[in-house]
């Protein structure tokens, strides 16, 4: 099924016009009450990562900003681009009406062009048996709730941005004696994250099948390597049993293939959790982290009809044993 590469947002827009002080105003227009109005500097962050450090100049290319007053339920919206996010320092100025508490969220990486805003949500556009075999864009997500603000200009609320793309990066070496390349195997990925809520928690009815955006082929040191590029959105460890890689060879001459794994990515992610995780949470260290390595061992096995194991070497470069299969092959 040809499936449409959008991506779709929303976010609820709808003003109620409200008396406040001595004037009415509504969201397009605010000028018209300087004395109820105010500003909320909005300072966006990307510190959720695996250096604690401030990456948003570097990788928060946009942002659309939203500000909601928790009580009257009236938001306000505003898309900066990296032209104003650079000159401002990376603060995103908000103005509202009406002193109160107000819930902040900010999404990056989404085109409004192919958006349709109606619900706080970011999805793919996608159906069961949908496949998605392109580079994802890099997507943020970041909240900061019930911010009290006043009346003034020096209002001030800080978003620290989660980067909720993913990228697996799977490469397989193999010293046996046929020739194999990229093409005779089909690697996929399959989760269920292809929507996500203004919580950034992962709300889709189906799971997404992910096939690399890049292969290729190489000889290294007397082996074969193949390399596959995969991305994907947020992992998250509540999805750990619905989240899949799977290995088959595809042998071209249209003979029988085999299924060589069909494992749960996110416990082999997490195989190296304790060696750099720094004691974090399991979901803490699946959202700081942006990308994965995996090489696996590629071996002959003399069986005709099931022809290759597997077992995994390092992940993250993070040796792991090899001495013996540690990944179920049919």
């Amino acid at each position: 099924m040809t499936i449409r590469h959008i991506l779709t947002i929303a976010a609820t827009t709808s003003i109620a016009a409200c008396a406040l002080t001595s004037c009415d105003w509504i969201k397009d227009d605010l000028s018209d009450c300087p004395e109820c109005q105010g500003t909320l500097s909005v300072k966006i962050e990307h510190r959720y990562n695996m250096l604690h450090a401030d990456a948003a100049p570097s990788r928060v290319e946009k942002a659309d900003v939203f500000i909601r007053n928790t009580v009257t339920g009236e938001t306000q919206h505003k898309a900066f681009d990296k032209a104003m996010l650079d000159a401002s320092g990376y603060y995103a100025d908000m103005e509202f009406a009406g002193a109160g508490t107000y819930d902040c969220l900010v999404w990056s990486g989404i085109d409004n062009k192919i958006f349709d805003w109606d619900t706080q949500t970011v999805s793919l556009a996608t159906q069961p048996g949908d496949t998605i075999a392109h580079r994802l864009p890099l997507i943020f997500h970041g909240r900061a709730d019930a911010t009290n603000v006043e009346l003034r200009s020096d209002n001030l609320a800080t978003v620290d941005m989660m980067q909720d793309t993913k990228f697996v990066n799977v490469t397989f070496n193999y010293n046996g004696s046929r020739h194999v390349q990229d093409t005779d195997f089909l690697l996929t990925l399959s989760a269920p994250n292809s929507v996500l809520d203004a919580s950034n928690n992962t709300a889709a009815d189906h799971a997404t099948t992910y096939k690399p955006y890049g292969a290729r082929t190489e000889s290294i040191d007397h082996q074969q390597v193949v390399n596959y590029a995969l991305s994907t959105l947020r992992l998250m460890e509540k999805d750990r049993d619905q989240c899949r890689l799977r290995l088959d060879y595809r042998p071209a001459d249209g003979s029988q293939g085999q299924n060589l794994f069909d494992i749960p990515i996110i416990d082999y992610l997490l195989m190296c959790k304790d060696f750099e995780g720094e004691n974090m949470k399991t979901q803490e260290y699946l959202d700081r982290q942006s990308t994965y390595h995996i090489v696996f061992l590629i071996r002959d096995t003399g069986n005709p009809h099931a022809p290759f194991a597997v077992s995994v070497l390092s992940v993250n470069n993070w040796q792991m044993r090899d001495d013996q299969p540690v990944v179920k092959t049919n």
